[in-house]
């Protein structure tokens, strides 16, 4: 099994982007983005051509995704706002503030009351901070985010940015940013190639969280051996025939 992280992509998408005027159905793409899309297409066809000298290109599955997005993909649309604004926005002291293009807070004092009061005094500030929506309490875990009152790793309260907004210092020079949960940030493209397998698109809604079992299936392993995936009900990716 090979593995390889280029950088180079996310980097060039959060410093130099795409033209304005870009939407994520008709992309505009910098010099810079284009370059650094070329130099990770040169890495992969050195990839391959080391898989066929040694005479395993045909066994080999190549799965090529992206672990997340940028937002936004229009850098017209992009605004910066300070971080240290969410904390000002409400009298309920957080422990911690995780911000990107979306946030996730922790409080010091987790109780009922002080999480409604922290997402009603958010709520209030929805327009200076670029707020959509903001989950809280049991909406996390409903919303499928693990349940704070028995996991401390998830955040008591959930900030969903309106398209565009970026907590950054207004100075920073990054146009994108992820860690949100809007369509720029989880819509990604997703290809898997093996000479044996026929040209063809699957409109199928699918998530990169089945690119681990489809690895693991592939190899000949065994996914009910994935904790993970047996609790999320994780399948391999449709159109493969891997027995």
């Amino acid at each position: 099994m090979y593995s390889s992280n280029f950088q180079s992509v996310s980097v060039a998408q959060k410093n130099f982007g795409y033209k304005p005027g870009s939407t994520s159905s008709n992309p505009i793409f910098t010099n810079e983005l284009l370059g650094a899309l070329d130099f990770t297409d040169q890495h992969l066809d050195t990839l391959i051509d080391a898989l066929k000298k040694a005479d395993t290109y045909h066994e080999t599955l190549l799965i090529v995704t992206a672990k997340h997005g940028q937002s936004p993909i229009d850098p017209s649309l992009s605004k910066k706002i300070a971080p240290s604004s969410i904390q000002a926005a409400s009298s309920v002291q957080f422990a911690q503030v995780t911000a990107d293009d979306g946030a996730y807070v922790w409080l010091v004092d987790a109780t009922l009351a002080n999480i409604n009061k922290a997402k009603e005094d958010l709520l209030a500030a929805a327009t200076t901070l670029g707020i959509a929506r903001v989950l809280a309490g049991n909406e996390i875990y409903q919303n499928g985010f693990g349940d704070p009152k028995f996991d401390p790793r998830v955040p008591d309260l959930i900030i969903i940015t309106k398209p565009g907004i970026i907590y950054a210092k207004p100075t920073a020079i990054k146009i994108a940013e992820h860690g949100g949960i809007n369509d720029d940030d989880l819509t990604v493209a997703l290809l898997i190639h093996n000479p044996k397998l026929e040209k063809k698109s699957i409109m199928e809604r699918v998530y990169t969280r089945q690119v681990a079992v489809t690895a693991v299936k592939a190899l000949g392993g065994d996914i009910e051996q994935l904790d993970g995936a047996m609790y999320d009900g994780t399948s391999v990716l449709p159109g493969l025939t891997l027995e």
